[in-house]
């Protein structure tokens, strides 16, 4: 029943293209990592839904998400909403494929209201991610992310994103989303003026909840995803032409890899 219900919200959450993989992989690739975190206010009510992904540094987990996820304010520090400063976040691990999870209570402050997790700036502004240390539960198993720095992105390479969409119903379900990658200047230089962190992008923009979500590069002759980056905004543009342009916007693994060193200096 849980792979019909899977099965159907996929069908209908997304547009896959073509080349679409089959059910047992999409199965299989929801275990990359991906987790849903819920943020909490100081009254102990859910203020959000996001996606975020455990990775493996020196023999320490670290969950990664969106700076925007942890946070009343956004990367540029204008406000998000008035529904209060994130204090904990709710972090659902997978206890089996699909279902049933261990949730782990992340407190984000310390006692002395010092923040527990990790940020970065790149040229001089705060990028969207964070790195916050977890400790795995050991009946949790599924495939911890590794961060190399990867090879660069040709336009039109496949990607993949694997995240848990809010929907009406408050299910966490982790879905797959497939696009391509886009090397537009003329978006890069649009997005400079509201911040000097560069952005990749991908074809089509994502549905909510994706935010922090991991960006892969799908390899068809390995069948093996290779992570690419972080989910972090919506990029809506309209040219010069009138031509409107709709992207989701990731921050490179690079990036991440540099966040997660910073740490553990």
């Amino acid at each position: 029943m849980k792979k019909i219900l899977f099965l159907i919200i996929l069908l209908h959450a997304l547009n896959l293209d073509s080349n679409a993989q089959s059910m047992d992989n999409i199965w299989e690739y929801q275990d990359y990592g991906s987790v849903f975190c819920q943020p909490y206010n100081g009254s102990n009510q859910p203020i959000g839904w996001g996606t975020g992904f455990i990775t493996l540094f020196k023999d320490k987990n670290y969950l990664i998400t969106n700076f925007h996820n942890v946070s009343d304010l956004d990367a540029n520090g204008n406000l998000q909403h008035s529904k209060g400063k994130p204090k904990s976040l709710n972090v659902f691990l997978h206890l089996e494929r699909l279902g049933r999870y261990k949730i782990v209570n992340l407190e984000l402050y310390d006692k002395s209201q010092k923040p527990k997790y990790h940020v970065i700036n790149i040229n001089g502004s705060l990028a969207d991610v964070v790195a916050i240390e977890v400790i795995m539960p050991k009946e949790c198993k599924y495939k911890e992310i590794i961060i190399e720095t990867p090879k660069s992105l040709t336009p039109g390479d496949r990607l993949v994103v694997i995240g848990y969409p809010e929907f009406p119903v408050g299910l966490p379900i982790p879905l797959m989303s497939i696009g391509k990658f886009v090397n537009s200047e003329e978006v890069q230089l649009a997005m400079q003026k509201l911040t000097k962190v560069p952005y990749s992008f991908i074809e089509p923009t994502l549905v909510k909840g994706f935010s922090g979500s991991p960006v892969y590069k799908f390899d068809a002759k390995s069948d093996n995803l290779t992570l690419q980056g972080i989910l972090a905004l919506d990029v809506n543009y309209t040219s010069p032409n009138g031509e409107t342009l709709n992207y989701g916007g990731f921050l490179t693994a690079e990036i991440i890899k540099k966040l997660i060193e910073k740490v553990n200096n």
